[in-house]
């Protein structure tokens, strides 16, 4: 989430404020924000990277900062946006499985406006993991839904999504397809992983990545799941 500190459309940016939260990979769960931080530290660079924001490996490493009763952690960077000095901060917090992280990037000079009022953003900040639906879970258990995705000269990717008990999720992949007059290809895959909800949402966890669900629901029935752009029915 991008926030606008109040800033007119004739001002200076002097500081671009982002604040992303999560739920942390299961991996995750038992470590503490110094750690986290350190393993995400690559992967924040490299997006701002993508933003024109170029940062240096810092020099420190990330400090404990309580966060009401739960501690967090924040690291300093230096770096260049659109060939201007910056100093980027980074602040998390942990709570339940969940982080909420705060990205202010400050022009070189200014960190004295902002940085205070930055960090009493994270300090106050208290994360309540969304409630588990029982409900939605119990409509999907031993379930599968199943969509197509059409491609090149009679191609198509057909995957199935089972839900088990304990949280489990299979996901089946079918690739088919023609070539020449009589060539057909074909080969099937299955990857299990792990499933949450979250009121009308899933989220769904592989070892190739995580996906979320949208769920369609009408009565006491779910009629379809909705991943990207593809469409999943009961089978």
């Amino acid at each position: 989430m991008l926030v606008n500190p109040g800033l007119k459309e004739s001002d200076t940016l002097d500081c671009l404020l982002v604040i992303v939260w999560g739920e942390l990979e299961p991996s995750q769960h038992q470590l503490d924000a110094v750690s986290i931080m350190q393993q995400q530290e690559t992967a924040l660079r490299n997006e701002l990277r993508g933003q024109q924001v170029l940062l240096q490996a810092p020099r420190e490493r990330p400090t404990p900062v309580a966060v009401g009763t739960q501690m967090g952690a924040e690291l300093m960077f230096e770096g260049t946006a659109a060939g201007n000095a910056v100093r980027t901060w980074v602040g998390t917090t942990l709570h339940a499985g969940w982080h909420a992280t705060v990205v202010a990037v400050m022009v070189q000079g200014q960190e004295g406006r902002f940085l205070p009022q930055v960090r009493q953003m994270l300090t106050s900040m208290r994360i309540q993991a969304p409630q588990r639906d029982a409900q939605l879970e119990a409509l999907l258990l031993n379930r599968e839904y199943q969509g197509s995705t059409s491609f090149g000269s009679g191609g198509a990717i057909h995957v199935t999504y089972r839900f088990e008990a304990q949280g489990v999720v299979v996901r089946t992949s079918l690739v088919s397809g023609s070539f020449g007059i009589d060539g057909a290809v074909g080969g099937e895959t299955k990857r299990r992983g792990t499933w949450t909800s979250q009121a009308d949402s899933l989220t769904l966890r592989f070892d190739d990545g995580p996906e979320q669900a949208r769920v369609q629901r009408r009565g006491a029935r779910v009629d379809a799941l909705h991943i990207g752009a593809s469409r999943y029915t009961p089978r």
